[in-house]
C-alpha cells in the first residue's frame, strides 16, 4: 500500500526501503495514518526527521489493547524468536488460550503476517508491532 501510495503521488523519492520501513513503523500501515503522514513527508525538507516525530492519532480499540489479542502480542515479544512450545504454554498461561486457538484471531485481525503451528513460526506485522508499541507506553 506504501508503495502504490508514493507511485500514485509521484513521490517515488520517498520509495526507498529505510522510508517505508519507518512508515509502516509509526503509522502500522493503516491507511488514513499512513496517508497523513506521507501527505506531510512530501513537502518536508527532511522526510526522516518528519516520520521520526510521528505521533499517530488513531488508537486501536480498547478490546484490542485489554483484551486476549492484546496480551497475546506482548507475549509474542517476550518470545520473540525462541522456543515455539514455550509460547505456546506462556500464552496458554496468560491468556487461557493455546496458539492455535488465538493463532486464527491474530491472523484474521492483521496483528501476525504469517503463522504455522506445523513448522513453528509465528511472525507480528506491521500492525502488531504498532500496536505492542502502544501496549508499552500503558
Amino acid at each position: 500500500m506504501v508503495r502504490a501510495h508514493l507511485h500514485q503521488i509521484e513521490k517515488t523519492e520517498l520509495d526507498t526501503p529505510s522510508l517505508r520501513e519507518i512508515i509502516l513503523e509509526v503509522t502500522g500501515g493503516i491507511p488514513t495514518e499512513t496517508v497523513k503522514l506521507i501527505k506531510e513527508m512530501r513537502v518536508a525538507l527532511d522526510p526522516m526527521e518528519i516520520a521520526q516525530s510521528w505521533q499517530p492519532v488513531l488508537r486501536p480499540p480498547p478490546g484490542i489493547l485489554q483484551g486476549a489479542l492484546g496480551r497475546a502480542l506482548r507475549i509474542l515479544e517476550l518470545a520473540d524468536g525462541g522456543d515455539y512450545e514455550t509460547l505456546d504454554e506462556l500464552m496458554r498461561e496468560d491468556t487461557g488460550c493455546d496458539l492455535v486457538d488465538i493463532g486464527p484471531d491474530l491472523r484474521a485481525t492483521g496483528l501476525v503476517t504469517s503463522w504455522n503451528p506445523k513448522t513453528g513460526h509465528i511472525r507480528r506485522s506491521a500492525l502488531g508491532d504498532f500496536i505492542r508499541k502502544l501496549l508499552e507506553k500503558t
